[in-house]
């Protein structure tokens, strides 16, 4: 690939390839080269075309390669007329193209492009999580999910490019619905007003209307837990603030609860495991648990020790590392050796300096395929070897 640059910088230099340039002072660029994938830039012309062609040819029938021109594209400039585009079209003999698409996973950003080239991100990350069912997951195994999709998907892209702030709110609304599961909760009044015929009442005191406010708040039994649990003192007026205000209180605010666990964690989890509760009770006739509070303070446990970024105090010691000089008359050898994967091809090598410092032998070869270990047990081996042929014991 070296060798094809060079082919392509003497066309430049002759002048028969002109290269692009983003505005008149910058640099001009006419290839970017990556593993088997060539991008190539110039000014549209035929003598540019006879250029690369030449160039091409050149290429292949030095180098025993060859060029896929099923796979190959040309994507004109706006300005170019379409006659000078067939004419180029068809001295190289690669078709046209109008949108580049993607390349190592990074759409082009081009005119003609689709409005929104990351909606590929939403689309992934939605099909990756639907495979799962939250009401099956725990809020700690949840958070784990999210995570592992969250770190392998957009973070690719994201090394390349700023996402856009709409698709940034659209992965968060994603997760926050698998999170929290609060999406169109089907209590008894929605069933209602989506015009099922049911009884609005509440099958857990039969007293009011069954609303996601009163199943998971105001509902004596759902008060009866909440008093069980232990809501601290600076939350508890909020028990008779509007539903969003509660939600918000207890969910952000950093109190603590009497286990020493945060209360927002405790308050969260309590919400999610109040909902399946009460669906267990009333849809498969299951017997309430009188110790469901401290089931819902183990779940936060688990989530807060295990989940949750704790912030510790650690001491730190500074180790400073650097080269020693070895004794007055005596050598030093440094050794190093490293393999590309594990096992895979290896090489090592290392130097021998004198008491002060001075240059006395360098050494480096492949060793073959191994580990990384045993790549710097032969490195080692190799420079005691080297030691004594310099009659250094």
């Amino acid at each position: 690939m070296k060798y094809l640059g060079y082919l392509i910088k003497q066309k430049c230099v002759d002048g028969a390839w002109t290269p692009l340039k983003a505005s008149k002072e910058n640099l001009g660029f006419s290839h970017l080269l990556f593993a088997d994938n060539i991008i190539l830039f110039g000014k549209v012309d035929p003598a540019a075309s006879e250029a690369i062609l030449e160039v091409l040819g050149k290429f292949c029938a030095e180098s025993g390669l060859k060029i896929s021109l099923e796979k190959s594209h040309i994507y004109f400039s706006p300005n170019v007329n379409d006659s000078l585009k067939e004419e180029v079209c068809d001295k190289l003999g690669i078709q046209e193209m109008h949108d580049i698409g993607k390349y190592l996973g990074f759409p082009f950003r081009h005119r003609g492009a689709p409005r929104n080239p990351y909606m590929f991100i939403v689309e992934k990350v939605t099909s990756k999580l639907a495979g799962w069912k939250a009401k099956y997951l725990s809020f700690a195994k949840r958070v784990v999910l999210i995570k592992s999709v969250m770190s392998v998907i957009p973070t690719y892209v994201m090394q390349g490019v700023a996402l856009p702030v709409h698709v940034c709110e659209k992965l968060d609304k994603i997760n926050q619905d698998l999170f929290m599961g609060l999406h169109n909760i089907p209590v008894k009044s929605v069933l209602a007003d989506r015009g099922i015929n049911c009884d609005k009442a509440c099958p857990m005191c039969k007293l009011h209307e069954e609303t996601i406010v009163h199943l998971i708040r105001d509902c004596e039994v759902a008060r009866d837990l909440w008093c069980k649990l232990g809501v601290p003192l600076p939350h508890i007026n909020s028990f008779n603030d509007n539903f969003v205000n509660w939600l918000r209180i207890n969910s952000l605010r950093t109190a603590t609860h009497n286990t020493h666990i945060p209360w927002c964690m405790v308050f969260l989890n309590a919400v999610w495991c109040l909902w399946k509760y009460m669906n267990n009770v009333v849809l498969e006739n299951s017997v309430p648990n009188s110790k469901l509070d401290k089931f819902w303070l183990g779940q936060a446990r688990e989530f807060h020790f295990y989940v949750s970024k704790i912030n510790q105090v650690s001491s730190k010691i500074s180790i400073p590392v650097r080269w020693n000089k070895p004794s007055v008359g005596g050598h030093k050898l440094n050794t190093n050796g490293a393999s590309i994967g594990n096992p895979s091809k290896a090489g090592g090598g290392g130097v021998i300096k004198g008491c002060c410092g001075v240059w006395v032998k360098g050494y480096s070869r492949a060793i073959g395929y191994t580990t990384s270990v045993l790549a710097k047990w032969w490195a080692l081996r190799d420079g005691l070897i080297l030691a004594i042929q310099l009659g250094i014991n």
